[in-house]
């Protein structure tokens, strides 16, 4: 398949060899006509998906709960969602009307998916086709804009989002929630609940908090470039900016050098965390890193 005609939008992936994603083409996008495609990689080939939208997807997530058959659920800036189920290949296509805001992410936490966005929104999927808002919301007292970016959590009962002005929220799946004292002001764009016990967020600046419950950090990482997105993988972790993956060693982040060959993606968009690998996203490139070498997947 000829990649070069079309810009990866998001994705996610619940095994290296097993990687779903949203691709716009290039031809319509310049007509300034918003367009998504679904690919399925699978054992080193790809399968399309027969259903295109006429929305941008902005965050994927897939969760395959036990004794159930695996969906994977795309959405939209616009409260546009796609759902496919992998194995009946039934498909829905709707509105998140529980939402009153643009959304910008999708997690999966305990085989259940979340989504978040402006007006500190965060949703959870019950089912095909069944969300319920959670989200602390609006408050009379806020200060500009205020929203989410990133959710994610260690399990249910342990929620975390942040958006920005650096907000870092604390909450659970019943939709109790408490902002938390955060060390920054710059806009966070991504969080992850690591395997060390961790809590990781990046964001704008070369911003980079850490902490969990009530207690935070910020680490002076040795960069200014907004960073796009955070991930665990391996016992470490990942960060990507607009055009570099990043890794954090003591509390700096260095350029991972961990190539196969010369090439180097062009772009990041995102870290798309797998259960035997891990995925960077960028508009033209996908590159897997697995046994301790990043190679390109395209």
């Amino acid at each position: 398949m000829n990649h070069s005609e079309s810009t990866f939008l998001a994705g996610c992936a619940p095994f290296h060899d097993y990687c779903f994603v949203a691709k716009a083409l290039d031809e319509l996008s310049a007509e300034g006509l918003n367009n998504s495609t679904f690919l399925c990689f699978v054992d080193g080939g790809v399968e399309k998906v027969p259903t295109s939208v006429g929305w941008a997807a902005v965050a994927a997530a897939t969760v395959k709960p036990p004794g159930q058959q695996r969906v994977v659920v795309f959405i939209g800036a616009g409260r546009d969602v796609f759902e496919i189920n992998t194995e009946t290949l039934q498909q829905a296509e709707g509105e998140l009307h529980q939402s009153r805001h643009a959304l910008a992410a999708l997690t999966a936490v305990n085989h259940v998916v979340l989504a978040c966005g402006m007006g500190r929104e965060v949703l959870v999927r019950d089912g095909p086709a069944q969300w319920r808002a959670i989200g602390p919301g609006t408050r009379p007292d806020d200060h500009g804009v205020v929203g989410f970016e990133g959710v994610h959590g260690f399990s249910l009962d342990e929620l975390y989002a942040v958006g920005w002005q650096g907000e870092v929220w604390r909450g659970d799946v019943q939709g109790r929630w408490a902002c938390i004292d955060s060390p920054t002001s710059a806009n966070l764009n991504a969080v992850r609940c690591a395997a060390d016990g961790q809590v990781y967020a990046v964001g704008d600046g070369g911003m980079l908090v850490r902490g969990r419950g009530n207690f935070w950090e910020a680490v002076d990482t040795g960069h200014g470039e907004t960073l796009r997105d955070v991930a665990d993988f391996g016992g470490e972790i990942f960060v990507v900016s607009d055009f570099r993956i990043l890794r954090l060693r003591g509390d700096r982040l260095v350029p991972d050098d961990r190539f196969d060959g010369d090439a180097r993606p062009g772009g990041c968009l995102r870290l798309l965390p797998a259960e035997d690998g891990l995925y960077s996203l960028g508009p033209k490139d996908l590159y897997l890193f697995r046994n301790g070498r990043w190679r390109s997947a395209i």
